[in-house]
C-alpha cells in the first residue's frame, strides 16, 4: 500500500476493525442526500 500510492514511514495506516458498520454507512448515504424519508413519492 506505501509503495502503491507513495506514502513514507512517516504517515499511520490503520486497518478498520468494522467493515460492516463502514459498508452499512455507506449504502444509507444516498437515501440520506436525497431527502427519504420525508420526500418519497
Amino acid at each position: 500500500m506505501r509503495e502503491k500510492h507513495g506514502l513514507g514511514s512517516d504517515v499511520t495506516l490503520s486497518q478498520d476493525d468494522d467493515v460492516l458498520d463502514t459498508w452499512f454507512s455507506s449504502a444509507l448515504w444516498p437515501f440520506a442526500t436525497m431527502g427519504w424519508p420525508e420526500e418519497t413519492p
